[in-house]
């Protein structure tokens, strides 16, 4: 197995990685990225492989270590999040989730969605303006609060929220993001907590009055229900906003104009997606692809590098907008498939549609740079300004 070395900081890597996963698949399914001290699965198959084999977990075989006493509040809602769990808990959790996760329920939301992002374009200023913070930001924490059947005007301490808790996961967070990201946690748990108890009293056609149900039939716990609702609020969120803002500034390149339907949503997904690598942990000695893997080792599977390899997507690197459907890697694959990824979907083609209509004469002023951060790959700020 080759070793490659690639700073993850470098900020020419941060705003192109494409390269350097051009030049690691090259070595084969697996390389050892030194500068993360582990294996990486670069090519389409070999992160399919890991992500869907059940001997590899997304907790290391000795388990998470204890979380510090200021982040308790945080390491609680993580505790029983499905992010985190392991069958069979996760599989019991996760099909009592989605019982009520249905396409049609999150197709329901689509004349919301459409409701909330005309809201949204028509309060734009005349003047430049960051779109990030207008729209793509803004859409999906305000989705998600359809989707729990809580106010739209809850949205922004959502959005706060899921800012501070999402910190976390990503490299190095300084001592006042930890502050904030607990002080975060109490405050959702708090008002979830609240909310959970009256839609027991006075339920409602919303995930909220579901998870209250289910608590009720003993099918899952109250930190099963909280954890449940954070997950839906983070992950439904970040990856969301940054896919849109991603995806706003390639169809703004190609200067498309008009609907965007699902394949052109794929495609957008497919070569820039939002989150560029995940970590499983084998949980016993294995063999992939001629590959030996140790029990307890972990191994990086770079999603941005598997939705860009040729043996998979005909000329990776070429946004074509007649690519037919083929399903990549961009929401992870498995039994930790994205459980939000239907309504990111959705949220992305009302959204764009919405962008790109002609009364919105939405035009992107200055050559946005992508945040200065690996994993979570997208924009801060897009800068725009309504044509005339």
């Amino acid at each position: 197995m080759k070793t490659v070395r690639q700073d993850p900081t470098s900020p020419s890597f941060v705003q192109d990685p494409y390269p350097y996963y051009r030049l690691a698949r090259a070595e084969g399914d697996f390389v050892f990225w030194q500068d993360y001290g582990m294996t990486a699965a670069v090519t389409h198959r070999a992160v399919d492989a890991v992500m869907r084999d059940p001997r590899f977990a997304r907790v290391p075989l000795e388990g998470f270590s204890k979380a510090p006493d200021h982040l308790k509040a945080f390491a609680a809602l993580e505790a029983r999040s499905l992010l985190n769990l392991a069958p069979p808990e996760h599989t019991d959790l996760r099909a009592a989730v989605m019982r009520n996760m249905t396409t049609g329920r999150i197709k329901a939301l689509a004349p919301q969605i459409e409701t909330i992002a005309k809201s949204l374009i028509d309060a734009f200023p005349d003047a430049s303006f960051d779109l990030m913070s207008s729209f793509c930001n803004a859409l999906p924490v305000q989705a998600i609060a359809a989707l729990l059947g809580v106010p739209i005007s809850a949205s922004t301490e959502l959005l706060t929220w899921s800012r501070a808790m999402c910190a976390l996961y990503r490299a190095s967070p300084s001592a006042n993001e930890e502050a904030e990201a607990e002080t975060a946690s109490c405050d959702f748990h708090h008002w979830v907590t609240s909310l959970l108890d009256e839609k027991q009293r006075a339920p409602g056609p919303d995930v909220l009055s579901d998870l209250a149900a289910l608590e009720c039939e003993g099918a899952i716990t109250r930190a099963d229900s909280i954890s449940t609702a954070v997950l839906l609020l983070n992950a439904g969120h970040e990856a969301t906003a940054l896919a849109l803002g991603n995806a706003f500034a390639i169809l703004s390149d190609c200067n498309h104009r008009g609907p965007v339907g699902a394949e052109l949503v794929e495609e957008c997904l497919r070569i820039d997606p939002p989150l560029h690598l995940f970590i499983r942990w084998a949980q016993t000695d294995l063999e992939l692809f001629g590959h030996k893997v140790a029990a307890g080792e972990q191994i990086a599977c770079l999603l941005g590098s598997a939705n860009h390899d040729a043996a998979m997507f005909q000329d990776p690197t070429h946004f074509d907008t007649e690519r037919t459907l083929k399903a990549n890697a961009a929401f992870g694959v498995g039994r930790h498939f994205c459980l939000g990824a239907g309504l990111a979907r959705l949220e992305m083609q009302i959204g764009l549609t919405a962008l790109f209509h002609p009364q919105a004469k939405v035009r992107i002023t200055n050559s946005p740079r992508y945040a200065d951060r690996y994993h979570f790959h997208g924009f801060d700020r897009i800068e725009v300004t309504r044509a005339g």
